[in-house]
């Protein structure tokens, strides 16, 4: 009777040593993915993505995000261009304000344009 017990109770260790080790098996390749780009080139990324949709809201006529119009994000609140609380200050802006504004139906069509012509470039 001894021996039924220690053998269940074996496989189970046995069974939950296992268990553990291939979850630390995956956390471990899921860290090494995680780290694998290294810091310059996620940044290299980050700032031809950040252009790529400047491009595009220049494309959908929000020049004012121009220099020359002497009004970008980074302007609203120096140092945080791309955050939430410059996008939040530049929707809230007297200048964005100004914009024309347009039907549901007209931006929609403009947006399924656009995003026709862009691709996945």
């Amino acid at each position: 009777m001894d021996d039924k017990w220690l053998a269940a109770l074996d496989a189970m260790i046995h069974g939950e040593m296992d268990r553990i080790s291939q979850t630390l098996t995956q956390r471990v390749k899921e860290l090494a993915e995680l780290y694998e780009t290294p810091m310059p080139q996620l940044s290299s990324r980050a700032a031809d993505r950040e252009a790529k949709v400047y491009r595009h809201l220049e494309k959908m006529g929000f020049s004012f995000l121009d220099d020359s119009a002497g009004f970008t994000p980074s302007s609203v609140i120096a140092g945080e261009k791309g955050s939430v609380a410059a996008t939040l200050a530049l929707l809230q802006s007297p200048e964005f304000r100004k914009l024309p504004k347009a039907d549901a139906a007209e931006i929609e069509q403009r947006i399924q344009s656009l995003r026709d012509d862009w691709g996945d470039d």
